[in-house]
């Protein structure tokens, strides 16, 4: 199970597909599916 938070790194096109990159601090970077992240609603700067 990944954190509830992480740091956005890259897009990626793979096969039709669109992953996201995301940066977990120690745990490490994962790659995400669209539909898997849920954006920080009213904190954006």
């Amino acid at each position: 199970m990944l954190p509830r938070e992480g740091t956005l790194v890259s897009f990626t096109e793979n096969i039709g597909r669109t992953l996201i990159l995301v940066d977990f601090g120690q745990i490490g970077k994962e790659y995400l599916f669209p539909h898997e992240i849920e954006s920080e609603k009213g904190n954006y700067n």
